[in-house]
């Protein structure tokens, strides 16, 4: 089963086992995961290996296209796992509403009222989103498929107001075919 999901889905995953026999650590290194835990184990030894297998499939991987790091932050597939204390929150793109710039971070908003913030450029960030993302301020991008409303001032995105920059208005008006 590892194979396949190291070779179908391109996927970190960790062996959770009790077996530490030879035979078993010998079969498991053959398709190197990114850890490999024995039971009894503790809370923090498994954040550690989750971390860690994140942390390395990335790098492994060489920021190809099926994963990008945002700083400590990993893009895999549709989603990206943003780093919070010891916890790595998944965040769907599909969830995302908006994502505001505030100095050397950027806060994730999302269809849950959820905020997440990551270490990174609203610029930097944009560059890993799917197309359905639109720049409308030098502090803003919108997820469009939670745009409500929309005038030349502002769109409202999932209730929200976001400011719309002059220089972002036009292009904006035209990918959402308005008059």
């Amino acid at each position: 089963m590892a194979w396949k999901i190291k070779e179908d889905y391109q996927l970190p995953y960790i062996f959770l086992t009790s077996n530490a026999d030879p035979s078993t650590v010998e079969r498991a290194k053959k398709v190197t995961p990114p850890a490999y835990l024995v039971k009894p184990f503790n809370k923090d030894d498994l954040y550690t290996s989750i971390e860690m297998a994140l942390y390395n499939y990335s790098n492994n991987l060489e920021l190809s296209d099926s994963a990008k790091v945002l700083d400590r932050d990993v893009i895999i597939k549709d989603a990206f796992f943003i780093k919070d204390k010891n916890l790595f929150h998944k965040v769907k793109f599909t969830d995302i509403t908006y994502v505001k710039a505030e100095h050397v971070y950027v806060e994730i908003y999302t269809n849950s009222n959820k905020m997440f913030l990551s270490r990174c450029s609203l610029t930097k960030f944009s560059q890993k989103l799917p197309g359905n993302f639109f720049r409308t301020h030098r502090s803003y991008i919108v997820n469009l498929d939670y745009l409500d409303a929309i005038n030349y001032l502002i769109v409202i995105v999932n209730g929200i107001e976001v400011p719309i920059g002059k220089n972002y208005r036009d292009e904006l008006l035209k990918r959402v075919n308005v008059e």
